[in-house]
């Protein structure tokens, strides 16, 4: 009989003003560490944050159907994202569009919103995926949103929207979603 090796895991961790950090590694993408709203002082930084931490999930995720995130340059509440649909959607040919991601005054302490007038594309897609089911977070991922207490970012909203749509759409079988251990730390 073969002997089996026994590891032993040890963690390092990382101190950042007194606190021990943790990499939340069931959703692979880092909280932000600067929390303001379009019109504040350190919104500037943010918006860096937030580009920097999606590039992270982008770099260790590059089957995302996401890239090239942005802030609007003609509006301090616009984000835009370049989405595969032919990914996200299951369309054969290759189709790259600009997703424009609306801030709410209160971010990031409420959810960004996807408006239906700028986005119409998405939305008819969006439709025809989830049989006209209608697009609403769940009362759960409001609520982690909330529990994040400004931490959570547009990369964080993309991870929700892609939940949402392969729980709602017909295709369930491709994707391993544990929403349990994403929700419930």
């Amino acid at each position: 009989m073969k002997e089996i090796k026994l590891y032993s895991v040890r963690f390092d961790y990382v101190k950042f003003r007194g606190q021990r950090v943790i990499w939340e590694f069931k959703s692979d993408i880092p909280e932000l560490i600067i929390i303001a709203s379009p019109y504040s002082e350190g919104w500037k930084k943010r918006v860096e944050e937030e580009i920097k931490v999606f590039n992270i999930w982008k770099k260790f995720n590059p089957q995302i159907p996401f890239k090239n995130l942005r802030m609007n340059p003609l509006s301090a509440q616009q984000f835009l994202v370049d989405v595969d649909f032919s990914k996200l959607f299951d369309i054969p040919k290759e189709h790259w569009s600009t997703l424009i991601l609306l801030l709410p005054i209160r971010y990031p302490y409420s959810m960004p919103e996807i408006d239906y007038k700028l986005n119409r594309k998405f939305w008819i897609l969006l439709s025809k995926w989830t049989r006209n089911h209608p697009f609403c977070m769940p009362p759960i991922m409001n609520r982690w949103w909330y529990s994040k207490r400004g931490r959570a970012g547009i990369a964080h909203f993309l991870k929700i929207l892609l939940f949402f749509i392969t729980l709602a759409g017909r295709k369930r079988t491709k994707v391993d979603v544990k929403l349990k251990e994403f929700f419930f730390e």
